[in-house]
């Protein structure tokens, strides 16, 4: 873990409380950690990060939208941590009054877990390697700390925001887990890349000349537009399991993902 330059080496305390979010009835948690310098073969090296060219998609972008069009496993790990913030989704998990006292301690060591993992990278071999790791190990620690039940609508809540959200279901679909529970076909996977490329060389024309209002307006036409797209595409065997895989419809609201 990184912290401001300058710091002093020797025991440092943090505390997380969360005292304007009353409802999450959250307790404040402390830990120590030891500040020391950073060996020196490890001074100068990064935080896991795409190697050169992984990154194409934020590197076309020019405005205020999302560039996420690839399926990425960190990212998806993050989604589903990041809704355990959400007082909507703890009433529908029933977090128990322990679950939600532990929480800032469990997204913690989350945390410096993730952070720990850093490593130089060099080739897209080494970044594939180390995101499919940090996605296991978060999802072993979700499972740990939820029930069998919360963790698989944890899964379907997720799911049902992403869709909604961002590129929406050419993100989803595009990733190995979901096209693999849904069998796609070669055809169909063709066809998302298709519809993904539309995206990468039509989206910044159409939105960038309409400021941040009109760049979530076309957005949210690309989404619903692409979305019908993508459903209309689907077998019906293919629709059924996707909506066993999204669950009831979730109608809480989701605040933090803005």
């Amino acid at each position: 873990m990184q912290v401001p330059e300058g710091a002093a080496k020797g025991k440092a305390k943090v505390t997380l409380s969360f005292p304007n979010w009353k409802e999450g009835r959250v307790a404040p948690a402390t830990f120590e950690f030891e500040v020391a310098d950073a060996p020196a073969s490890e001074q100068s090296r990064p935080v896991a990060s795409p190697p050169s060219g992984q990154n194409g998609d934020a590197q076309r972008r020019s405005g205020p939208g999302p560039t996420r069009t690839e399926d990425n496993p960190v990212d998806n790990a993050g989604s589903l941590v990041k809704l355990l913030i959400e007082k909507s989704v703890h009433d529908e998990l029933k977090l128990s009054e322990r679950q939600l006292k532990g929480l800032p301690e469990f997204r913690l060591n989350l945390y410096k877990k993730g952070s720990a993992a850093g490593i130089p990278v060099h080739d897209q071999e080494v970044w594939q390697l180390f995101r499919r790791e940090y996605a296991d190990m978060v999802e072993k620690e979700l499972k740990r700390f939820l029930s069998s039940d919360q963790y698989k609508r944890l899964r379907q809540i997720d799911l049902q925001v992403r869709a909604a959200e961002g590129w929406g279901l050419v993100t989803i679909l595009r990733g190995t887990e979901v096209a693999g529970e849904l069998n796609l076909s070669e055809a169909q996977k063709e066809t998302l890349t298709a519809i993904r490329q539309d995206i990468l060389d039509t989206f910044v024309k159409r939105a960038g000349a309409g400021g941040r209002e009109g760049w979530e307006r076309t957005l949210a036409e690309y989404r619903q537009g692409n979305n019908d797209k993508i459903e209309r595409m689907l077998t019906d065997a293919q629709r059924a399991k996707w909506k066993e895989m999204i669950g009831a419809e979730f109608k809480g609201k989701i605040d933090s993902r803005r």
